[in-house]
């Protein structure tokens, strides 16, 4: 068990149980929890990961502990300060990497999305291939919505491939693909092609590896330990 001051967990374990039938602010909050198992953390900073208002936060916390999801707990020496600590998934469950909660760059829908997205993936092969139905009915949001978030998620967090039949295959990254901008040559019909196929309910477009070397140059350390 981590102990205060430790750097949080690199994964998360999310039950696949969860992610098919819990409400939304459930999975969300059990995922912060399970990011910051063993640490001492306030209501706030639980939420912050959450991305969850205050009072949708405590509804979540006192359902998932009726149903033993969560614990509340005090360790001596500790100043009273209460801890929450989640229950280790039995069945099958998902991985998702801690710094996806972290990038405030993502909404809690398109966390959800992600989380939907690793469900299908295999656990050590890290590749899943859904459809953009079979997500939006996991996430319980749009179509339209699931390739919104799929354009965002794919600056830092997936990448895609295609399978010889042309269906698209998500590689989830182990960590973020973070690099600074240093030249923006990227014409303005493909700056914003991305968003216009998203408004349509269609698969964000590939970036062509011509801008992709134009403005991506020096990669970022997100080792997160």
């Amino acid at each position: 068990m981590a102990r205060r001051g430790e750097a949080l967990s690199r994964f998360v374990r999310v039950p696949v149980e969860a992610i098919q039938d819990w409400p939304r602010a459930d999975l969300l909050t059990y995922t912060a929890l399970a990011a910051t198992w063993g640490k001492a953390i306030t209501i706030k900073e639980i939420r912050k990961l959450a991305r969850i208002r205050n009072k949708d936060l405590l509804h979540s916390l006192k359902k998932l502990a009726l149903r033993s999801e969560v614990e509340r707990v005090r360790y001596p020496g500790d100043g009273g300060r209460i801890r929450y600590q989640v229950t280790p998934p039995l069945g099958r469950w998902a991985r998702v990497p801690v710094t996806v909660l972290q990038d405030q760059g993502l909404s809690k829908t398109d966390v959800l999305v992600y989380i939907a997205l690793a469900s299908y993936a295999s656990r050590w092969k890290k590749v899943a291939w859904p459809t953009g139905e079979t997500l939006a009915g996991r996430a319980g949001v749009s179509v339209r919505t699931v390739y919104g978030s799929l354009a965002k998620l794919q600056r830092h967090h997936i990448t895609y491939l295609y399978s010889e039949n042309g269906r698209r295959r998500y590689v989830l990254l182990e960590k973020p693909k973070l690099k600074r901008v240093h030249v923006v040559t990227r014409r303005e019909s493909e700056l914003i092609s991305g968003y216009r196929a998203a408004m349509r309910g269609e698969p964000p477009p590939a970036i062509p590896e011509l801008y992709v070397d134009t403005i991506l140059e020096e990669e970022i350390d997100t080792d997160v330990g």
